[in-house]
């Protein structure tokens, strides 16, 4: 979060600040580590919901808590690959 208000700050002082910016953000390892956040983000909205479920008692018994947890991490990977497209 500091960077992002650093780069904000810097982007806006100059016209040319603002264009090195948004060269350093093209790169692919800060694309990389959007995609990252972009699934945390996902995947910690998706796990959220599974566990409010488990606290209603919904798939509690193991088989189905296996399950739901390998279809968390499928959902956030197809979710995020959807979202990753329409940026």
């Amino acid at each position: 979060m500091p960077f992002i208000t650093w780069a904000f700050c810097y982007s806006l002082s100059s016209d040319l600040n603002f264009n090195e910016m948004v060269l350093i953000l093209d790169t692919w390892p800060v694309k990389t580590m959007g995609v990252f956040f972009i699934w945390a983000l996902i995947h910690h909205l998706i796990a959220g919901l599974r566990h409010l479920l488990l606290d209603l008692q919904i798939g509690n018994d193991l088989i189905m808590a296996r399950l739901s947890s390998k279809t968390v991490l499928l959902v956030s990977f197809v979710l995020t690959a959807i979202v990753v497209y329409w940026i």
